[in-house]
């Protein structure tokens, strides 16, 4: 009798991630769709072997001498009955091998698609027979449900998805870390004990070696290139296995790592963690770490994972990364960042190297305002003519060695890169051939010709001798060059 899969995914995210700004809710929201599927995982063993289970989606396989459309039915009808997952939209559907997995598992995802296009968008709540005001934090369901948070007027009234969402999001947190990084099933001792920022203002609370930086976070999204093809062609189930152990190793490694960092530090005396993770399953991760980290953090994940492989593939990731202040409504930075890590996505698909290359985006917001524009235009309004030539930028080797290098020898010359600039692109109006020779120009007649070659090793320029150093006095502050004195 031929297989037949099951495919269980978590839809419509804009009902449950982006209604609300509080971070727990957002939180929690990201945690009940990775532990539904976990949850099928282990209750319905019986009949489904998991293959492939991520931060939203389920691949399964149906059990020889189950029925498949009854175990469809009763994952779905679980789903909709379960008091935390009913409050979201999932799509459950089987499919019948068919002698080519790729395709098999291609008109899954399609029946998925199509499913969701027949069903409500939202997960309505019970009916409420009584008078209730809408939700004060998502505004459109009934507020019939108390929040316990601590405020003068009393706890908020929320709706019943939203209490869901936040209390989850709120317990969850500080296991998570233990359960994610537990080597062979096995918590670490040390980060069993761990904690962690609850709120995003505690990851961006001012820092005494960096004050200029104080409430800025950054927001670092990371997506695998073609995990889907790759997984396809190992098979599932090993694959994800095997990259489950690859993240589970890094975590491990960077909080054992963080724990004696006074920068990532809240309380030293508890060893609270300026940390949180908005996702974190299949291939896609999103941290939040204080803004004079993240370059760090964004490093530390390249370089653990250059030597992520399957069956002799290179695991690699495009990344976005967001620096911007801690008031920025969440759910508009984590667009803005995995909008950025599919710029990366682009480029590499137009190059052909989709599956080679570790490469990321960066976007700066100095105020509590976002890109409203598609980031094309963004850059072509800001960058012009420059900005056919910006390229994504690629994952440096030693990379907090060349930073310190170069910051040594930059160091207090901020204005004079900025004056470099300026005098390279002092006729924004010129084409980019021009514009390319009159910088070329401008570093001749410069004493920063000696350090092209240290500032092309942190920012590869490609062929465009502009862009690193654009990069450099963009970056300047998180880069953190102005080395703060020892203690």
């Amino acid at each position: 009798m031929p297989d037949e899969y099951l495919s269980i995914a978590g839809v419509n995210f804009a009902s449950v991630m982006d209604d609300t700004a509080q971070l727990s809710v957002v939180r929690g929201a990201s945690f009940l769709l990775r532990d539904a599927v976990q949850g099928i995982a282990k209750d319905f063993s019986c009949c489904l072997e998991p293959l492939r289970t991520g931060a939203s989606i389920g691949l399964f396989l149906v059990k020889h001498g189950c029925d498949a459309k009854t175990v469809r039915q009763d994952v779905s009808d679980w789903l909709n009955q379960h008091p935390d997952f009913q409050h979201f939209t999932f799509v459950v559907d089987i499919e019948r091998a068919n002698g080519d997995l790729t395709r098999t598992l291609e008109a899954l995802t399609a029946r998925n698609r199509f499913r969701q296009m027949r069903q409500l968008s939202v997960a309505l709540p019970a009916y409420n027979d009584g008078e209730a005001e809408p939700c004060e934090w998502d505004d459109l369901r009934p507020g019939d449900s108390d929040v316990d948070v601590d405020r003068d007027e009393g706890p908020p009234k929320v709706s019943r998805s939203v209490k869901v969402r936040h209390d989850y999001g709120w317990d969850r947190k500080q296991a998570f870390y233990a359960d994610e990084a537990a080597a062979n099933g096995v918590a670490h001792p040390v980060i069993a004990k761990l904690e962690y920022a609850r709120e995003l203002d505690e990851i961006a609370d001012k820092c005494a070696h960096f004050p200029n930086l104080g409430k800025k976070l950054a927001v670092i999204y990371l997506d695998g290139n073609g995990f889907g093809k790759i997984a396809r062609e190992g098979g599932p189930g090993e694959f994800d296995k095997t990259l489950r152990g690859y993240q589970s190793a890094f975590l491990q490694q960077f909080l054992l790592t963080i724990h004696n960092d006074p920068d990532f530090l809240i309380d030293v005396d508890k060893r609270r963690l300026r940390i949180e993770t908005l996702l974190w399953g299949g291939d896609e991760v999103t941290l939040v770490v204080p803004a004079w980290k993240g370059f760090w953090a964004l490093n530390r994940f390249y370089e653990h994972s250059q030597d992520w492989k399957y069956l002799g593939t290179d695991l690699t990731h495009a990344g976005g990364l967001v620096f911007c202040h801690y008031k920025t409504p969440i759910y508009r930075i984590r667009k803005l960042a995995k909008d950025l890590a599919e710029e990366v996505k682009e480029y590499l698909k137009d190059r052909g190297e989709e599956q080679q290359q570790n490469r990321f985006e960066y976007a700066i917001l100095e105020s509590i305002d976002f890109p409203t524009e598609p980031l094309r235009r963004f850059w072509e309004r800001r960058y012009d003519p420059l900005a056919e030539c910006r390229r994504p930028l690629p994952c440096v080797a030693n990379w907090d060695q060349a930073r310190q290098e170069l910051g040594k020898l930059l160091k207090d010359r901020k204005g004079q890169v900025q004056s470099l600039v300026e005098a390279g692109r002092r006729d924004p109006g010129r084409g980019f051939a021009d514009q390319r020779r009159r910088f070329a120009e401008v570093i001749r007649q410069t004493e920063f010709r000696e350090l092209e070659t240290c500032v092309q090793r942190l920012f590869p320029g490609e062929g465009c001798e502009v862009w690193p150093w654009i990069h450099l006095l963009e970056l300047w502050d998180y880069l953190i060059l102005e080395i703060p004195p020892e203690s």
